[in-house]
């Protein structure tokens, strides 16, 4: 598989579309690979073990790299978009601010203390542990299935059209505009507009609007698109049948079955 290099968020974006389509675990069944990567994810949030968030990290990392056949280094890449979400919101729930010094850490701003304490790092872990477990199992979903069979998938599952086609339109307009910005910012940049706080903030906020004008031009243009394809009010996706085989069912069970057991030891054993 050819390697895919982003050095941009937009880049990492348009990665996710792009590695779905090329992964070797794409001819697996997708609703088999929707259910799975939902009950890891409910696994892991109902949980709340960090021995339980930490397997699925590595083993599913295995997984989308090893067998889907993922660069690692794309995939860490990627990873570190949430992640920095992750860290802030983990920090938040450590520190605690108070104006005596408690805990067993404290730093002082003014007559404010930032303190930590035994209690909060244990639960700014299991944030932490928890939420990179769960961005595991979407990212076992998103790098494996391309966006037009999972949303034909959540059509067979009853999910209501028009949740479907606005997922479907914002996970495209995402790419469109991400795309869009950068090449708006590396033009600015080649003709010195951020040179200097001021020019920056100027050149920022008419790259902001320019942005917004074309956006609406591109939605209009996507709309004409549709009806110039007969759309009815009702997206269609084709899909290829993809049988769920036996070995398939194993393996889910029996990685389940790993999951379980890993939650079971934790607890007989911390």
């Amino acid at each position: 598989m050819a390697r895919i290099h982003s050095h941009n968020d937009s880049g990492h974006l348009s990665a996710i579309d792009r590695l779905a389509h090329v992964s070797r675990l794409r001819p697996l069944n997708s609703m088999l690979k929707l259910l799975f990567s939902v009950a890891l994810l409910l696994s892991c949030v109902a949980a709340r073990s960090p021995a339980v968030s930490l397997f699925l990290v590595v083993t599913l990392g295995g997984v989308i790299c090893g067998l889907g056949g993922t660069p690692v280094r794309t995939y860490l890449a990627l990873l570190r978009i949430p992640m920095a979400f992750i860290l802030l919101g983990a920090l938040a729930i450590v520190l605690e601010a108070s104006w005596a010094p408690v805990g067993s850490w404290q730093l002082r701003l003014g007559g404010l203390y930032l303190c930590a304490s035994p209690q909060s790092l244990r639960r700014g872990g299991e944030v932490l542990t928890t939420a990179l477990g769960a961005v595991s199992a979407m990212y076992l979903l998103a790098l494996t299935t391309p966006i037009h069979e999972i949303t034909s998938t959540l059509s067979r599952l009853h999910v209501p059209g028009i949740l479907i086609e606005l997922m479907y339109l914002i996970y495209r307009f995402i790419f469109l505009l991400s795309e869009t910005a950068h090449q708006m910012h590396m033009a600015a940049q080649s003709r010195l507009g951020y040179w200097g706080w001021r020019q920056s903030m100027q050149t920022f906020g008419k790259s902001m609007a320019n942005l917004l004008v074309t956006a609406l031009r591109q939605a209009g243009n996507t709309y004409d698109a549709m009806v110039a394809r007969c759309y009815d009010g009702r997206l269609a996706f084709w899909t290829e049948a993809k049988p769920v085989t036996p070995v398939q069912v194993a393996a889910v069970g029996g990685y389940l079955a790993c999951l379980a057991a890993v939650w079971l030891l934790e607890r007989k054993f911390l």
